[in-house]
């Protein structure tokens, strides 16, 4: 009879630590849509400590690829101002990853999240083309974009 009482007492106490963790992960859930609705189209974190942009080039730098850009085109297009920009990530390994996408940029023409045609350099959305800045050029958007 007391192994009962003292199984119950374990079993009640588990179900609610379950609870208990399923409602504090519903609430962090909540928390960080929140946080996510509220930094959406604002510019992200534009000032770091000395030293902290140092850790950021560590996974460029173990994963090379055929096309990177070098340090001294880099520093003179202020890539670094555009990272800084752009970087609205949440976690070392995003920031980590973002720099090596702006480091080794790719011309394959890739599918496009969420939509039924490619994105491609071409800009056309055809796909099976060779990239061309002819055809960039070709789409009306783009040339008023990049009209001087």
């Amino acid at each position: 009879m007391e192994y009962a009482i003292l199984f119950a007492a374990l079993l009640a106490g588990a179900a609610v630590m379950f609870l208990k963790g399923l409602w504090d992960q519903h609430r962090a859930q909540k928390w960080n849509r929140e946080q996510l609705r509220k930094s959406f189209g604002k510019a992200g974190r534009t000032e770091y400590a000395d030293g902290e942009l140092n850790g950021i080039v560590r996974y460029f730098e173990k994963h090379p690829k055929d096309f990177q850009i070098d340090d001294i085109t880099w520093n003179d297009l202020n890539l670094d101002e555009i990272f800084l920009r752009m970087n609205s990530t949440c976690s070392s390994a995003g920031q980590e990853y973002l720099y090596a996408m702006l480091r080794s940029p790719s011309f394959e023409e890739k599918r496009a999240a969420g939509a039924g045609g490619t994105v491609g350099i071409s800009g056309t959305g055809r796909g099976n083309e060779s990239p061309d800045a002819g055809d960039f050029f070709q789409n009306r958007k783009n040339r008023e974009i990049f009209s001087v």
